[in-house]
């Protein structure tokens, strides 16, 4: 995350604690989390209400956990990360996903058209990408190692993840 971007989120924090802070959060949804070429309305205003009512039951804990995201330095976890992975990009993006792989060659990009909620918007796109990605031979490496198995009824797979 650039200074700029993080600057601009430690703002939307302090806005958070504020009285407005509902306002911000609602604002932060609509402009950054919503994209109306991709996403059904019914929906986004479901989510949107789940995510205001979540905050207001423990605002103090919402406002400490986006604290802690905007403090992580993602880009140091990126250089160190070891194993191939798999970033799947939202298109069109809010991030740098070009300075990802350039952090580190491992790490595969996908994108998808689709705006932020990819798994609502083009679950069948995910789960071509996934495919290919978990049948490519990248999980076959440590296989001597250690391995721990993974179900996710979203996209129908069981996959074994090794470790």
């Amino acid at each position: 995350m650039t200074d700029e971007k993080r600057e601009q989120y430690r703002a939307i924090l302090t806005g958070l604690r504020s009285e407005n802070g509902e306002t911000v959060l609602a604002t932060l949804f609509d402009q950054k989390w919503t994209n109306k070429k991709y996403d059904q309305t019914a929906l986004m205003k479901q989510k949107k209400e789940e995510l205001l009512s979540t905050w207001k039951k423990s605002r103090g804990n919402f406002t400490e956990l986006m604290e802690s995201a905007v403090q992580f330095d993602s880009a140091k976890a990126i250089k160190k990360h070891r194993a191939p992975a798999l970033y799947v990009a939202a298109e069109p993006s809010g991030g740098e996903i070009e300075a990802i792989q350039k952090l580190n060659p491992m790490i595969e990009i996908a994108r998808i058209a689709s705006g932020h909620f990819i798994i609502q918007n083009a679950p069948e796109q995910l789960n071509a990408i996934l495919e290919v990605f978990f049948y490519s031979g990248f999980c076959l490496i440590y296989l001597k190692i250690n391995y721990l198995q993974f179900y996710c009824p979203k996209w129908y797979y069981c996959i074994t993840l090794v470790l």
